[in-house]
Formats: C-alpha cells, sequence, structure tokens
C-alpha cells in the first residue's frame, strides 16, 4: 500500500471543498503544473487531484504514482457524449477489463447487461479489423 491512493466518498468532498476555498482564494495563476494551466491543485508533482483552468477549465484531473482505490455500494460514471476510454502506456498492448471479489485475488466473470425489463440489446462491438 506504499504507493496507493485510498478515495472515499468523505476525502473526495474535503478535496473538493478545500479546493474549491483554495481556488477562491488565489487566482487561477497561482497553481500551475508541467501538464497544465490549473484553477488549483493538491498534491505533488507525482500524486495530486487538481481543477484546470484556461483551455483546461472544467477538467478535474486525479493522477497517482500508485494505485487509485474507490470503493462504494454502486458506482456510477456518466458522460454527456457517451464516451467511456480506457486508456493505456504505449508499452502496454492491449487494456483488461477484469473482476474480482473486493479485496481478494478471486476472479470473477464480468456481465455486461442485465434483465431489467427493458427490450434492449445489452452488448454491441463495433471496430475494424487490423
Amino acid at each position: 500500500m506504499d504507493n496507493e491512493i485510498r478515495v472515499t466518498r468523505r476525502g473526495i468532498i474535503g478535496t473538493l471543498a478545500a479546493g474549491l476555498l483554495g481556488a477562491s482564494l488565489k487566482p487561477a495563476s497561482a497553481a500551475a503544473d508541467p501538464q497544465g494551466q490549473w484553477s488549483w491543485v493538491r498534491g505533488d508533482d507525482t500524486t495530486y487531484v487538481g481543477v484546470g483552468s484556461g483551455t483546461d477549465a472544467g477538467t478535474l484531473r486525479l493522477e497517482a504514482s500508485g494505485d487509485v482505490d474507490i470503493g462504494a455500494n454502486h458506482l456510477r460514471l456518466g458522460t454527456q457524449d457517451g464516451n467511456y476510454e480506457f486508456e493505456h502506456s504505449k508499452d502496454v498492448p492491449e487494456t483488461h477489463l477484469n473482476s474480482y471479489y473486493i479485496g481478494t485475488p478471486t476472479r470473477t466473470p464480468i456481465s455486461v447487461g442485465g434483465d431489467d425489463g427493458q427490450d434492449v440489446l445489452s452488448f454491441v462491438v463495433r471496430g475494424k479489423q487490423g
């Protein structure tokens, strides 16, 4: 756990509240990072959370030198454009999506969709060979 960040609802709310307060107390140009301009940023150059300014306004960036663990009863992600991206370094040839029992190395199946009474195709795969 040396290089892990544990993200909790209280921690996120506290960090965001501190950041919003900090942003209201100093100008946007007071916090800058080699990767962009910030309204506020907390952390160091390898592990931080920040809110962008200028061309990055409206962007929340969370950077960790180790793992980011999020625990919740239910986790919901939403986007206005319906786009979810899983990015990785050029050294890794593909993205892995794995399922485990919480806190164990025991793998479990991944289910896409489910019977909720709606007449909808659960999973569509599109792309081009090559």
